[in-house]
């Protein structure tokens, strides 16, 4: 896996947020000059910045009812997104909070919301950018034959696959779930323990495969899917 820079990576994921997801929610909020900010920041040293200049755990409190308050519009999923990010950006000194920055399960809870596949496509493409902005390589999150192999390390007992458990060793055995299999993998554990599992799996998936499985469906479907994408990738 490569050597990469932290602060870098850091700085270019609060760079995406602040200018994709909160500039346009402050601009729907009438914020014009804080709007501005947000849309011209630049992505070096893009969190010092912030933390400069903004109160964020009083920015993070604008309009929560009023984001809410649409929620059969796919276009509220950035403004609920923005606000998420903007509360996750308040705790970013220390830095395993990017893993709130890209949890979207409280969102996929919301049973009138839209297919978030879009999202979490979205999300691995740019944190994959991040990654090689801070020196790495896409290859180190790309699996050839991602599915195959996970169905065959399935099968074959080294572990089992249950999709309520990201991550888990037990002297018993081990339980993952798909994003937590792709993790062992490609081996980026470490990686997805740092900044989470659903990220990490996203950001390997889409690397490896172009398209990011939903992390949040039954254990039933998410195996009768794996067992479809194995099956083409075979034909």
């Amino acid at each position: 896996m490569s050597r990469i820079s932290e602060k870098k990576f850091v700085d270019h994921i609060v760079h995406f947020y602040a200018t994709k997801w909160v500039a346009p929610f402050l601009k729907r909020e009438g914020r014009e000059e804080d709007y501005q900010y947000f849309s011209s920041l630049s992505v070096e040293n893009a969190k010092d910045e912030l933390f400069e200049r903004y109160d964020w755990r009083a920015l993070s409190a604008l309009s929560a009812l009023r984001a809410l308050s649409d929620l059969s519009a796919l276009s509220a999923l950035r403004a609920l997104s923005a606000l998420s990010a903007l509360r996750a950006l308040s705790e970013l000194r220390d830095l395993s909070a990017l893993r709130a920055l890209s949890d979207l399960s409280a969102l996929s809870a919301l049973s009138d919301l839209r297919d978030l596949s879009a999202l979490r496509t979205e999300l691995a493409s740019e944190y994959l950018d991040a990654y090689e902005y801070a020196g790495g390589k896409r290859s180190d999150f790309t699996v050839k034959t991602l599915d195959t192999k996970q169905l065959a390390a399935i099968e074959k007992g080294k572990w089992e696959f249950d999709m309520g458990t990201w991550y888990e060793e037990q002297s018993c055995g081990t339980t993952l779930c798909l994003y937590g299999g792709a993790a062992a993998l490609c081996k980026r554990v470490p990686f997805a323990q740092k900044y989470g599992f659903e990220i990490t799996g996203a950001m390997i998936y889409f690397a490896s495969i172009g398209e990011v499985p939903d992390p949040y469906e039954s254990t039933e479907s998410a195996l009768a899917n794996l067992k479809a994408r194995a099956e083409s990738t075979a034909a």
